[in-house]
């Protein structure tokens, strides 16, 4: 069983969950233990639900995948507005590559990283050309993207925020249609994460009424695709099913493989007592904690 966390999603709410305790670069000692944290409360829940369905997991390997400074140049070059309007906040950027370059120091699957793919491209790399049909994943991540990872067999998302799991199953039973059209769903509609605006005028209901009645008239997806060209689309539509794919159509397969392989020889198991020492924060105890968070 492996499971596979966005990294860098899980900076992210490690710091917004707390941002108002984050305050000067001293507190990247507070950062790495409110990461390190809420990253082991999360395997511990999702391996405790795993084996509450009585799951024989003869191992569990934790893997995590982070984006890297130039990640988003391949998607930048096509669209140049992406993820344009996401606020940056002070010292996070100078945290998360400290953290991300000491995860790897302590053990090299905590740190997977390749220079030109970003998490999610890593992520579904992972999912499509090593895990597929040989061990069951767990995505952990709250990004929508990754949920077109659920057409592969073996493979959930569970969300460390609502604490849900999602199968292929579930998905269409929230969505009202098979996860094959997620990515056009997606497409037409927009992601305000990264600054995709979609088609004008397409919201969530009515994407999902149009392709709920593609699917009652035995279109498949190449059909409604052709008569929202017609409809003067193309470009659009073209433009968003590029941004929303995973991996990117120009993802560097050969790189990510070699970074995985690199990975998984690191055979030693999750120490949460060595990470938190590695950090230097044992000095933080529960005490220290409940005081900096009040």
């Amino acid at each position: 069983m492996f499971l596979i966390v966005d990294g860098h999603g899980m900076a992210y709410r490690a710091y917004h969950g707390n941002a108002h305790n984050l305050r000067n670069a001293w507190d990247d000692g507070l950062f790495a233990y409110l990461f390190v944290d809420q990253l082991r409360k999360c395997v511990q829940n999702v391996e405790s639900t795993l084996r509450r369905r009585r799951r024989t997991l003869d191992y569990i390997r934790v893997l995590l995948c982070w984006d890297m400074p130039g990640s988003k140049a391949q998607r930048l070059e096509i669209f140049p507005g992406y993820k344009g309007d996401r606020p940056r906040p002070p010292n996070l950027a100078k945290w998360i590559a400290d953290l991300r370059g000491a995860m790897r120091e302590t053990h090299e699957r905590y740190g997977l990283a390749v220079d030109t793919l970003e998490a999610d491209d890593l992520i579904a790399i992972i999912v499509e050309q090593a895990l597929a049909g040989l061990s069951p994943a767990v995505v952990i991540t709250r990004d929508r993207d990754l949920l077109q990872l659920l057409r592969f067999e073996d493979v959930e998302i569970y969300d460390p925020i609502d604490k849900l799991f999602l199968d292929r199953r579930g998905f269409e039973k929230l969505h009202g249609f098979d996860v094959e059209w997620w990515n056009l769903y997606r497409a037409a509609v927009g992601d305000k994460s990264d600054n995709w605006k979609g088609i004008k005028g397409t919201g969530e209901v009515g994407m999902t009424k149009a392709i709920q009645g593609a699917i009652e008239s035995g279109w498949d997806q190449q059909k409604m695709i052709d008569e929202m060209v017609r409809d003067g689309y193309g470009e659009t539509l073209a433009l968003g099913l590029q941004l929303v794919a995973l991996p990117f159509p120009e993802a560097d397969y050969q790189t990510a493989l070699a970074e995985l392989q690199f990975a998984l020889d690191d055979e030693r198991e999750v120490d949460w007592a060595d990470l938190f020492r590695y950090y230097r924060i044992e000095h933080l105890d529960a005490a220290d904690v409940g005081d900096w968070l009040t």
